[in-house]
């Protein structure tokens, strides 16, 4: 007949024995002190009886209905019995327990904060063996290499799957963790010579710091080029390159990148003359005898340092240069200005006076 070893519905009384080979004793090993079976074991076996063929048999024998049933191996000869040795079954239904190890440790917090450089270890244990542990967030299956792929920041349920070689099985809760997969928050202050969003010449003095909910935060520069920084968190580089790259990462393992381009301004001022009805930046302008005419200079620093007009071989006028009542003639009025940057323009204009 096929009985149920464990979880049985009657009380058996006296013993069962078990034919050489049997499923029972297929699962005590050699060197067992126990043996461990969860849930229902079906195996072969008939009523007690004394075992006369030659060979090896397991008896198993109940006292009382809650308590696993007893071994007792026997070994036939001819016309011997020898009883070899006594095992007692322990019944096992409980299943692996789980703990979850993060390596580095998360920051603590109302929860505990994880990143991406962050790595969630399953430590299962189980009084037989382990068969599976998988590690579940939000209820899916997840890698502890690449846990936080295609997570959202915010608060997730970890838990594991478990299960040991005898079938128990189970779904353990490892708690709520907050997931932070936002990179920190770059500033990068223009330099202090720049005017307008513009800068001249190198070197470019720079200064970038970053913020991040879960700080400290390494800043560093990638622009492809030797610079000199100092400084981790606010950092201050001198470069010889206008266009740059700052790139911050968190203890939690995010980063940041932040592309600059400087605008650099490499051409002087602009100059122009202005007769009230005609503005031109180069070649001749005609007005009438006491009309204004105006030289100025604009720039993209929207700053000029120096300026310097000359109406024929008159001394120089500083910018903008007004000149009034101007006889009849024609004339030439020799501009240049420099800008706060150090670029410099030069332009002849011919002012032709009429009546």
């Amino acid at each position: 007949m096929i009985l149920s070893i464990l979880g049985l519905g009657v009380l058996m009384s006296g013993a069962v024995e078990l034919a050489p080979g049997g499923s029972l004793g297929d699962l005590v090993a050699n060197q067992s002190r126990y043996v461990a079976i969860a849930g229902a074991l079906p195996v072969e076996a008939g009523l007690a009886r004394a075992p006369v063929e030659p060979g090896a048999y397991w008896l198993a024998q109940w006292t009382r209905l809650d308590q696993p049933p007893q071994l007792t191996r026997f070994v036939v000869g001819a016309g011997n019995t020898l009883v070899e040795r006594s095992v007692r079954i322990e019944q096992d239904r409980r299943p692996p327990s789980a703990v979850l190890v993060w390596q580095p440790a998360p920051e603590q917090g109302e929860l505990p904060v994880a990143g991406p450089r962050s790595r969630p270890q399953l430590q299962v244990s189980d009084r037989t063996a382990v068969a599976s542990a998988e590690l579940l967030v939000d209820g899916v299956p997840r890698s502890a290499d690449n846990w936080s792929e295609g997570l959202a920041s915010g608060a997730h349920d970890f838990s594991a799957s478990v299960a040991d070689v005898l079938g128990n099985r189970a779904e353990l809760a490892l708690g709520r963790v907050e997931v932070d997969l936002t990179g920190p928050k770059i500033t990068v202050a223009d330099p202090p010579s720049a005017r307008g969003g513009w800068v001249g010449k190198p070197p470019y003095p720079i200064e970038a710091s970053a913020e991040d909910a879960h700080g400290p935060v390494s800043l560093r520069i990638d622009s492809g080029q030797r610079e000199q920084c100092q400084g981790a968190e606010r950092l201050r580089c001198t470069l010889r390159k206008p266009d740059f790259t700052v790139v911050a990462e968190d203890r939690l393992g995010n980063t940041s990148e932040l592309a600059v381009q400087l605008k650099v301004d490499r051409v002087g001022p602009e100059l122009s003359a202005d007769s009230g009805q005609h503005r031109i930046s180069k070649g001749r302008i005609d007005v009438r005898v006491g009309d204004v005419v105006v030289f100025a200079a604009d720039d993209n620093s929207g700053v000029v340092e120096t300026g310097c007009a000359r109406f024929g071989f008159s001394q120089c006028n500083d910018l903008p240069a007004r000149f009034e009542a101007v006889n009849p003639g024609r004339y030439q009025i020799r501009v240049e200005a420099r800008d706060a940057f150090g670029n410099k323009s030069r332009t002849r204009f011919q002012v032709q006076v009429r009546r």
